[in-house]
């Protein structure tokens, strides 16, 4: 028996001997995988969307046209989530912007996601669902806390 361990404990009425008490070791919980429902921009659609709106102004570097076309959609999108995501078809930035409508985090406003889509479409001009997409570390909020254990 080593010194760090504590010894069996005997109770004097059963003469019985059992062991210290010690809690239960940690039960391993998966991580809560986060994703998001959206739709993935490449940079080239957010500047040519920029373009055909007619946010573009005299002298205006692509990176003002990209946050020119993001205040645009924020106002005009119910629910808007910016995220990014790792793309590897992206050659110049190795990552493409996803407009996310939900999250699988929060399951209460998967209700709203039928209702707010056909605007979303509209805006966006597209027919295309949305699809599940996983955003990079960076974008990832901290878990809530009904998902901490």
């Amino acid at each position: 028996m080593s010194t760090t361990e504590e010894p069996p404990v005997t109770s004097p009425s059963a003469g019985v001997i059992t062991e210290p008490a010690v809690p239960p070791p940690k039960k391993l919980v998966a991580t809560h995988p986060f994703r998001v429902y959206g739709y993935k921009l490449s940079h080239g659609w957010i500047i040519q969307f920029g373009k055909d709106k007619g946010l573009q102004r005299a002298g205006m570097s692509n990176n003002s046209l990209e946050s020119a076309v993001f205040m645009y959609l924020l106002a005009r999108l119910p629910g808007l989530q910016r995220h990014y995501l790792d793309d590897p078809d992206e050659s110049f930035y190795g990552w493409s912007h996803c407009l996310a409508i939900a999250n699988n985090w929060n399951l209460k406003k998967k209700s709203l996601v039928a209702g707010r889509l056909p605007k979303w479409k509209a805006v966006l001009g597209t027919d295309v669902e949305p699809l599940w997409h996983i955003p990079t570390r960076d974008t990832i909020p901290p878990i809530p806390r009904e998902y901490r254990r």
